[in-house]
């Protein structure tokens, strides 16, 4: 009796575990893509899998003119190349070709613009001089025409995402005009570390060293006499930027680049860099897969920098334009166009908005604005 029972508990053990290994090798294989296939008796067939993903989600999903799903989501294929299309009802649409493979996934991640962007006010007194650092995530200008002669003076704004609704991204006043010294008479360099800017009037022969990290100075440092000696240490500084740039490129490339710190950006998560080779065009190099990407040539591509996804480009053209790619040069798309400098556009930190500087009609002053592109 006693031995019945133990060859009942062996059965029961080893059914249970015949149960669990079979369950575990079919959810691997259908997590590595295979599907059960019942058009010839029953097997499975290999796959691949599409992860289908955007930014915003809940965009339709279409597979070769087919709509599949909405993102995000996975999908499987049968290995085989694709037109993936993704789309949403106020963004432009993404579209990319696709090569699936079997027990491979692939991801589309599809940052999508706004097809008609917000356009708001970020000075209303008009904003002069304005300079973008290096980094490009803060810039100085100065106001002549507040409404009270307090609030003129040399303002500061850096393009973080505060989670506080108040004084986001508000401009600060760094300093304010004295009788002597009226700031929109000054052009100002950041220095390499973007901690101080240099003033500088060519009319009158001044300079002024000022501190970014201080609000509200009650008196600037006088370098007039120093212009020469702070122009050629910052220089060295930036050589030294440039060289840690090159540094992180694979030496094959190094020969290649135009030695220029400002035409070397790494993506933010220093998976990508795009830089400006000796022959002209833009290219954008993949660490990882150690591949080049053309971008453009050097007279289609104006102020190039990176959006915080480190997968999508932002440039602006002479025709006025501001455009949109993504690394590997598909996706372009326009995302504003109008008058503005060229030389000043830089990105909200979290992607969602760029800074132009421009004027609704020829009568106004020249202001800044952010424009709310996803």
């Amino acid at each position: 009796m006693a031995q019945n029972s133990n060859q009942k508990s062996f059965l029961v053990i080893v059914s249970v575990l015949s149960v669990v290994i079979s369950l575990t090798y079919l959810i691997s294989i259908l997590a590595r893509g295979y599907q059960p296939d019942f058009n010839d008796g029953f097997k499975f067939k290999a796959t691949g899998l599409l992860s289908a993903t955007s930014k915003p989600k809940s965009a339709s999903v279409f597979i070769n003119g087919q709509l599949y799903t909405a993102t995000d989501d996975t999908i499987n294929l049968s290995p085989g190349k694709y037109q993936v299309k993704i789309i949403k009802d106020g963004y432009q649409p993404w579209s990319k070709n696709v090569e699936i493979q079997k027990e491979m996934v692939v991801q589309t991640e599809a940052t999508l613009f706004r097809s008609a962007p917000d356009f708001s006010p970020i000075t209303q007194n008009g904003a002069l001089n304005p300079t973008v650092n290096l980094d490009k995530n803060s810039l100085v200008f100065s106001v002549s025409e507040a409404g009270a002669s307090k609030d003129n003076g040399i303002y500061l704004i850096e393009t973080y995402s505060s989670p506080l609704p108040l004084g986001k991204n508000t401009p600060k006043q760094i300093i304010g005009n004295f009788p002597s010294i009226d700031w929109s008479n000054y052009s100002f360099t950041f220095s390499p570390n973007s901690k101080q800017i240099l003033a500088i009037s060519h009319t009158q022969n001044t300079a002024y060293l000022l501190n970014l990290e201080t609000s509200g100075l009650k008196k600037p440092t006088d370098v007039s006499n120093l212009i020469t000696f702070i122009n050629n240490d910052w220089q060295k500084q930036r050589s030294q930027i440039l060289l840690s740039k090159l540094e992180r490129l694979p030496a094959k490339l190094r020969p290649l680049v135009a030695t220029q710190s400002a035409d070397i950006l790494f993506s933010e998560d220093d998976s990508k860099a795009l830089y400006l080779s000796q022959k002209g065009p833009y290219l954008v190099y993949d660490l990882k897969k150690d591949i080049n990407y053309p971008i453009g040539n050097l007279n289609e591509i104006d102020n190039p920098f990176w959006l915080p996804n480190s997968n999508n480009l932002v440039y602006s053209n002479k025709s006025q334009q501001i455009k949109t790619v993504e690394y590997d040069g598909s996706n372009q798309s326009t995302i504003f166009a109008g008058k503005f400098s060229n030389n000043l556009i830089l990105p909200w930190s979290d992607g969602s908005k760029i800074i132009v500087y421009t004027r609704p009609f020829p009568e106004a002053p020249e202001n800044l604005y952010s424009v709310s592109i996803r």
